[in-house]
């Protein structure tokens, strides 16, 4: 028997893939999955009176292959829309293996979490300012899951800290001109931190910068020593980060 087989929706003019077998059965290998064929079969003679001889051919049947899981997903992207959003690209597999559902976005800092997309972008809101994640793609067709992307690295920009926290001032028991200024770092510092110690005359209650007003920077983690006071004398201090 000879099977002919190829593409349902190919091109004419493509020819017919020839199997043969001397069984009433075999098995097609080397398919393209989701894809559908047109298959017939043709009996050959193999006798001394008629041998080479063909029969007419069957009727033709058309079948499609069952899906597969698609391939990965590939040139993935990410850029920084703010500190916290992030808008991510990918191109479609290379080999669907069916209809594509939605893709999914898989992305961790310690923590995992993913969002669901229809189509091949999508933007990330409420991430961490100037935090690393690691970003994946992969893609559902007909409910099968398929390979993830390679991972993709990232760091989100920077952003405004918040304030730092437990303000102390410790006067010098030896020296009334210099003061320790602690604290502690902020909560979210969002960034590479360097520190402004603010200080003038007076008691005040709120942080008001005035012309008088003097500033030390530093890139040092507290605490740090204030010198040039004047003695038995009251000053505001305030940090920013």
């Amino acid at each position: 028997y000879n099977i002919f087989s190829r593409r349902e929706n190919s091109d004419t003019k493509q020819l017919f893939k020839r199997s043969s077998t001397t069984s009433t059965s075999f098995q097609l290998v080397k398919l393209v999955p989701f894809t559908s064929y047109v298959i017939r079969v043709i009996a050959v003679y193999d006798n001394s009176y008629c041998k080479g001889a063909s029969a007419p051919a069957s009727p033709s049947v058309f079948i499609k292959t069952d899906p597969v899981a698609p391939t990965a997903p590939t040139n993935v992207k990410v850029v920084n829309t703010t500190a916290t959003e992030v808008f991510i690209t990918w191109h479609e597999p290379v080999y669907v293996n069916g209809t594509i559902d939605n893709y999914r976005v898989d992305y961790s800092n310690n923590t995992q979490y993913f969002k669901l997309s229809t189509s091949a972008s999508i933007t990330l809101t409420r991430l961490r300012p100037y935090t690393s994640y690691t970003f994946t793609v992969l893609a559902h067709a007909l409910n099968l899951v398929g390979k993830k992307s390679r991972e993709k690295p990232f760091t989100t920009r920077q952003a405004k800290p918040s304030p730092p926290r437990s303000l102390r001032v410790i006067p010098n028991s030896l020296t009334s001109v210099t003061v320790t200024v602690d604290w502690k770092a902020p909560a979210f510092p969002n960034g590479r931190n360097f520190y402004v110690i603010n200080y003038r005359i007076g008691s005040h209650v709120a942080a008001i910068f005035t012309a008088d007003t003097k500033r030390k920077r530093t890139s040092v983690a507290p605490p740090y020593t204030l010198s040039g006071l004047q003695p038995f004398t009251s000053y505001t201090v305030w940090v920013q980060a």
